[in-house]
């Protein structure tokens, strides 16, 4: 059977692969930048005053990176899953359209 979308279903896989890894490093190196902060917030934290002002001002960029990888983590799979179902949907309409082809065929009656 040949199968044609509306989409490029293998571009697609091809190309949220390269997404899927460019999020992996992304949150490699966020992990990295919010681990050096801490460690330099652990330093800070000998000196009076430093070390509330520091993580009031790196804490929630920390957090926020970390937060803005794991949602494009989302959204990537919720698409990922989209493609699927479409795929799959388009399948099943193709596969009950053959057979309704074939029964109809095979008697000669046709509902309309």
């Amino acid at each position: 059977m040949d199968e044609r979308y509306a989409i490029d279903p293998a571009g697609f896989l091809d190309l949220s692969s390269v997404v899927a890894k460019g999020l992996d490093e992304l949150r490699r190196t966020v992990d990295a930048a919010r681990s050096a902060l801490r460690d330099v917030g652990e330093a800070l934290s000998r000196a009076n005053g430093l070390a509330g002002a520091y993580e009031s001002l790196t804490g929630p960029v920390g957090r926020g990176c970390r937060a803005a990888v794991e949602h494009g983590g989302a959204v990537l799979g919720a698409a990922q899953e989209a493609v699927a179902a479409f795929c799959r949907a388009d399948a099943e309409m193709a596969a009950e359209a053959t057979r309704g082809e074939t029964a109809s065929g095979a008697d000669g009656w046709r509902p309309w």
